[in-house]
């Protein structure tokens, strides 16, 4: 596909840079700006080579400017933004001594800093909750959760200002343990939202415990995806698998956490402005930056429109 710059918000850095793609790749370096371009969206892009100024998380947060008002959603014992560098707001599941003893249990959680967690969310909507608004709302590895994508998508947007931007990291579910799982599709956005979705449907739960792979994005990247869990899985294990899933089932409003939706920078992309050209949605896609080699996620920004 040629290249076309991105419209809207021309503060943002592009998604795909001509000056950036020819100096990382030098041997690029004598091709013209169309030979260029079609290199990337060719071979480039699949060979997750970088092209932007945002090629990593920390580039990706310096898109978000110092003086914002930011809420973040699910700090946890790791937040992106801190106090008082940035003007930030947290909501979580946990309250802050909630959060240290998931600290504590964690053995990844050295010298963590829990944030004073300001709202704790049970399920009400956002804007009851917080009853604010911000420039920005930053979710990290977060969104793929929610058993009601639009629902989700509206209920940040209620604690938008107008133009403000919904910053999100996101797994990419070819180079994660969501590989085996098929990738995620509008008809089941749409179903989940029809059943006003605030639990995992069964198959999900089933999905999200049995069909893991490894978790290695290098080795994902080379091809080495490991043994497909849905057909080489211990059979003991599958059993057991099951028959957690459909007791959760039988449990009535038990939660268990679960992926319900499984990525791709293309298929997020054309679900978002799908949803909301069908006005389903106030977001729409303003950035979206590719997952990197070596990487398994990537990068969206999406801006809330009239």
């Amino acid at each position: 596909m040629p290249f076309a710059p991105e419209k809207g918000n021309s503060t943002l850095p592009p998604e795909f840079d001509m000056r950036i793609y020819r100096e990382r790749n030098r041997g690029l370096a004598n091709m013209n700006d169309a030979e260029l371009s079609f290199h990337y969206y060719a071979h480039g892009r699949s060979e997750g080579r970088v092209c932007s100024e945002v090629c990593d998380r920390h580039s990706f947060l310096n898109t978000v400017p110092v003086r914002s008002k930011i809420l973040e959603i699910g700090p946890s014992w790791a937040p992106a933004f801190r106090r008082p560098t940035h003007d930030v707001t947290y909501v979580d599941v946990y309250d802050t001594k909630e959060l240290q003893c998931v600290a504590n249990r964690d053995p990844n959680s050295q010298d963590a800093k829990v944030p004073e967690i300001d709202y704790v969310w049970r399920g009400e909507a956002y804007h009851d909750l917080i009853g604010d608004d911000f420039d920005v709302v930053f979710s990290s590895h977060n969104i793929e959760h929610q058993p009601n994508l639009i629902g989700h998508l509206r209920d940040i947007a209620s604690v938008m200002r107008p133009s403000g931007l919904f910053v999100l990291v996101i797994p990419d579910k070819r180079f994660c343990f969501d590989h085996f799982l098929p990738v995620t599709d509008i008809a089941d956005v749409l179903e989940a939202h029809v059943h006003r979705r605030t639990r995992h449907a069964v198959r999900k739960v089933i999905a999200d415990q049995m069909m893991h792979a490894h978790n290695d994005a290098k080795q994902h990247w080379l091809g080495e995806h490991g043994s497909d869990p849905r057909f080489d899985g211990p059979n003991e294990y599958r059993r057991q698998c099951i028959l957690r899933a459909m007791a959760y089932h039988d449990a009535g409003d038990t939660y268990i956490d679960a992926h319900a939706w499984q990525f791709t920078p293309d298929t997020f992309k054309s679900i978002i402005n799908e949803l909301h050209a069908v006005k389903m949605s106030p977001l729409k896609v303003a950035r979206l930056y590719s997952t990197v080699f070596g990487s398994f996620e990537f990068y969206a920004l999406l801006e809330k429109c009239s």
